[in-house]
């Protein structure tokens, strides 16, 4: 799915936000983790972040990766999938969503509706954050 240059334009102001409020340098290797997430609907792998940046970043190491994408997620900019083998995907959709998960093709799908459950009583005083569902499904 292409993602719009809106939407692009409202991650990056986001991002640039919290880097500024956080007192944090945009690095030319953050700007790249960022700007190849915001760009993508495809939820990568660090392991898929660092093959596709080091083609133009050649230096970029596979720990400058994940200490920016763990800098991210501390931002709030970016979210950290972890599928039912472990492995962990990551998202700069920030909006309340859950996934559809292909356990045949690895894709990660956004599913965009309400699936807002309520807290049960059983578990107050506990504050409902959010919710997030993954489907699994196979071909």
């Amino acid at each position: 799915m292409k993602i719009s240059q809106d939407i692009i334009t409202r991650r990056t102001a986001a991002f640039e936000d919290a880097c500024r409020h956080a007192g944090l340098p945009r690095t030319a290797q953050r700007v790249a983790v960022f700007g190849y997430l915001a760009q993508r609907t495809t939820h990568p792998s660090a392991q898929t972040i660092y093959r596709e940046l080091k083609q133009t970043m050649p230096h970029i190491s596979l720990a400058t990766i994940y200490k920016n994408l763990d800098k991210l997620i501390e931002l709030g900019v970016i979210r950290k999938l972890i599928l039912q083998d472990g492995t962990a995907r990551f998202d700069a959709e920030m909006s309340e969503h859950h996934h559809i998960i292909n356990l045949d093709t690895s894709e990660i799908s956004d599913l965009h509706t309400d699936l807002s459950l309520p807290l049960p009583r059983s578990l107050s005083p506990l504050r409902l954050e959010a919710v997030s569902v993954h489907y699994y499904v196979r071909n």
